[in-house]
């Protein structure tokens, strides 16, 4: 979905709220970010139009309901791939933590196969000795 290059036009005018910010809420928002990047204000800014126009933008795209539910119905999206993924990760790490714990339990198991063989080895060449004599 293209969002016009708004990737979250609530992170934009600073709306910490998100999808529950009111329109009073937005147009306060707006209207005080606008006195504050306007590029007439701001001339020594290279990067202000640029910055006004995401701005206005952002504005558009909250004030037009079918707009904003639209990039609500992202923003719920996203965040449950979010939650899935992290619920994945933890899924993934137990994965991991039981595979190193068998792999360790292995290792100490070949271990002491290692052990026993060479025991072994030792006793076969003990009896070659004794029987050699």
């Amino acid at each position: 979905m293209d969002t016009g290059g708004v990737e979250n036009a609530y992170e934009v005018l600073g709306l910490s709220q998100g999808p529950n910010a009111t329109p009073a809420e937005i147009r306060q928002a707006y209207r005080r970010l606008a006195l504050a990047k306007h590029p007439d204000k701001n001339k020594d800014n290279p990067d202000a139009a640029a910055e006004f126009a995401l701005l206005q933008s952002s504005y558009t795209l909250l004030t037009d309901a079918d707009a904003r539910a639209a990039l609500d119905a992202l923003i719920r999206v996203r965040e449950a791939q979010r939650a899935q993924r992290g619920a994945q990760d933890a899924k993934r790490q137990r994965l991991v933590d039981e595979l190193e714990r068998r792999e360790a339990a292995a290792q100490g198991h070949q271990r002491g196969e290692a052990s026993a063989a060479a025991q072994l080895a030792r006793e076969v060449a003990r009896l070659r000795r004794e029987a050699a004599e």
